[in-house]
């Protein structure tokens, strides 16, 4: 999921928002879905950009890339 809001972003044990993990993913400084696989996640980004109110140019270039991006995070490195 694209962060370009506050509340786009995630939270960590201390409340701070997170860097990396959006909302959906991760809060309170844990995975929401600790057992999601890489697969279901990207299908999850897709749906999320799917219902965003944008221009469909941006929105094209959201799920091209989205999982591209997800699997660079770190959770998912081996």
């Amino acid at each position: 999921m694209p962060l370009t809001n506050a509340e786009d972003f995630g939270t960590e044990k201390d409340g701070s928002k997170s860097t990396e993990y959006c909302h959906f993913c991760y809060q309170n400084g844990t995975w929401t879905q600790p057992n999601i696989t890489l697969e279901e996640t990207i299908a999850k980004g897709h749906e999320a950009i799917d219902r965003m109110e944008i221009n469909p140019l941006k929105k094209w270039f959201f799920r091209t890339f989205c999982g591209m991006q997800i699997k660079g995070l770190k959770r998912w490195k081996k």
